[in-house]
């Protein structure tokens, strides 16, 4: 038996949840009954903002609500809902998997705890937008997510695309201000 948060994507616990039927929770809309799982995506706070589009987070603790899946639905689910659909709940599998592996993944978007409710959730989404670490950390530890780090690594031809008909040594327009930078690298720093 294991038991565990995934941290990387490709570690161990991925691996090992990959390996089994991947079941997840899904509990019923109390709108259209529509079983669904429970995620950030569906996690609406965006109406939270004030009149100069700053984050109101006194609203977005008490007014962030998760939308039904269900195309004929898309009502609001709020928080007092929880309690009676997590009670209705049915666990099914997305994978086929190893039949003698059964492997799950929860969050705490189920949990009835106020510490985690879907306000306190939200704001760690807003507070974490420029935080990789804190961003990870939500991943990881109250969604029950791998963290897939994202490099981009441009390709040569895609520098070379970048390159205008101008001749070395002119501004091609006036400049508003003129500005050096380098990279000595990590191999360099001293």
């Amino acid at each position: 038996v294991v038991v565990s948060k995934p941290k990387l994507k490709g570690g161990v616990i991925d691996k090992e949840h990959a390996l089994g039927d991947q079941e997840i929770l899904l509990v019923p809309c109390p709108h259209c009954g529509t079983f669904q799982e429970l995620t950030i995506g569906k996690l609406k706070f965006s109406h939270c903002k004030d009149l100069l589009q700053g984050w109101d987070l006194e609203r977005v603790l008490n007014e962030t609500y998760m939308e039904c899946e269900a195309t004929f639905c898309k009502k609001a689910i709020f928080e007092s809902a929880k309690p009676a659909m997590v009670e209705q709940y049915h666990w099914f599998p997305t994978n086929a998997g190893d039949p003698e592996v059964i492997s799950f993944h929860i969050s705490d978007l189920y949990s009835p705890h106020s510490s985690v409710s879907w306000g306190v959730l939200a704001k760690k989404m807003i507070n974490s937008k420029h935080d990789r670490r804190a961003r990870q950390d939500l991943w990881n530890n109250n969604l029950g997510l791998e963290w897939e780090e994202r490099v981009t690594k441009p390709e040569k031809i895609d520098i070379l695309n970048c390159k205008s008909p101008y001749k070395r040594g002119e501004i091609p327009f006036p400049p508003v201000a003129l500005l050096l930078g380098s990279d000595i690298g990590k191999s360099n720093a001293k």
